[in-house]
């Protein structure tokens, strides 16, 4: 881990793709709960509602193709399903979360326990 001291800033444009992965992985490192990172995953559609409502409205203005329209908007979506498929890739190839953190990842107990040690509060 080459970050010492300080935030890492990380962002795109919808948060629910690599993203949304990579903060799903990070979160749970830190011992988030499944539940929490579900919510936090979700957050994205209530936060961008209006961005995304502003960029539909502005392609309606170029097409009226209801399958585009529709493909828009649910590639703007997160959906809980798509966190849970990858939930489910982890769990299928690695067995759990923790065996992907070291495994695929590389993370050893040390590692985690320094980014608990970095990211979280008492």
């Amino acid at each position: 881990m080459k970050q010492k001291h300080g935030a890492l800033l990380y962002h795109c444009t919808y948060g629910k793709d690599r993203t949304g992965i990579a903060t799903m992985l990070i979160l749970a490192c830190l011992g988030v709960s499944k539940q929490t990172i579900m919510k936090n995953y979700l957050a994205s559609n209530h936060d961008l509602k209006g961005t995304v409502h502003k960029e539909y409205q502005q392609l309606k203005r170029v097409t009226h193709n209801k399958r585009a329209l529709a493909n828009f908007k649910r590639s703007k979506s997160a959906k809980a399903a798509y966190l849970d498929a990858a939930y489910r890739a982890i769990d299928q190839r690695y067995g759990s979360m923790k065996h992907y953190q070291k495994a695929a990842l590389r993370l050893s107990n040390s590692d985690v326990h320094k980014l608990r040690m970095m990211y979280l509060t008492k």
